[in-house]
């Protein structure tokens, strides 16, 4: 659907981890007004819209994911269809029905699990700020493949996690500085550097507003259904152990995270 030059200067001033999705929000305002071109009068609507009625906006829950689902080339991971799944898990768990029993008054956007997919360490939907987040990670590890010492790896690693040996001049991975990025594995030209295990980083119980905080990352890199494992459980223990409403982040701050015996 076409935009006039002004409603696309709007929409830039839109989060970019938000904008596509407004952007969705924004061409169905307009379909539903019978118009084929977007202006600043459709924008308007939705902003109306969203402010006026904003209780009724949510399902009980939000799921963002980043541009690495649509073939971004700093993807570590392959989505799949992860977030049709991750969906799946969170309509079966009926947390629009909990929130209604459990929230005093309406339910409002703030009140929503939220879920974010990021593909990358770039984190671009900002998963270290929601309920649960994910990050893809690729993890490398030094081969017993023969090194040509190109120095490929080391110009590829953003966060100087490779040094060179100094006997042999082979790459010596620091596990501690690694982003689980794999960029260092696709440059590396001998597979002296591969690969070794695809998935996701996960992140519990982080949130913005009045009282900001990081989510919590645990240890290891999870596959697709282990991830999927972790939320079913990771939502259970949020509508049992909910008061009034609150968010992940303060249920884990009250009671750790020994409810998922990882």
């Amino acid at each position: 659907m076409k935009w006039t030059a002004e409603a696309e200067d709007r929409i830039k001033k839109v989060p970019f981890f938000v904008r596509r999705k407004v952007r969705k929000q924004v061409e169905k305002e307009a379909v539903s007004m019978g118009d084929s071109l977007v202006d600043v009068m459709h924008l308007e609507a939705c902003r109306q819209r969203y402010m006026s009625d904003k209780h009724h906006q949510t399902r009980g829950y939000e799921i963002d994911q980043c541009f690495g689902a649509d073939q971004c080339p700093n993807r570590a991971v392959e989505f799949g269809d992860m977030y049709a799944r991750m969906e799946d898990v969170l309509e079966d768990k009926e947390l629009l029905q909990f929130l209604r029993q459990t929230v005093k008054g309406p339910i409002k956007m703030h009140h929503a699990f939220r879920v974010s997919i990021s593909g990358c360490p770039n984190c671009c939907s900002r998963p270290q700020i929601v309920d649960f987040g994910l990050a893809g990670a690729s993890v490398a590890a030094i081969t017993d493949e023969e090194c040509s010492e190109c120095g490929l790896c080391f110009n590829a690693c953003r966060e100087n996690a490779l040094k060179p040996d100094g006997r042999t001049g082979r790459p010596i991975l620091d596990k501690q500085l690694c982003l689980m990025c794999g960029d260092c594995a696709g440059a590396c030209p001998t597979g002296t550097i591969a690969v070794t295990r695809q998935g996701f980083r996960v992140m519990l119980g982080g949130r913005l507003g009045r009282h900001p905080q990081f989510a919590r990352e645990l240890p290891g890199v999870w596959s697709h259904d282990e991830v999927l494992d972790i939320l079913s459980r990771t939502v259970d223990h949020f509508k049992s152990n909910n008061r009034g409403g609150e968010r992940l982040g303060d249920i884990i701050n009250r009671t750790g995270l020994g409810f998922l015996s990882l």
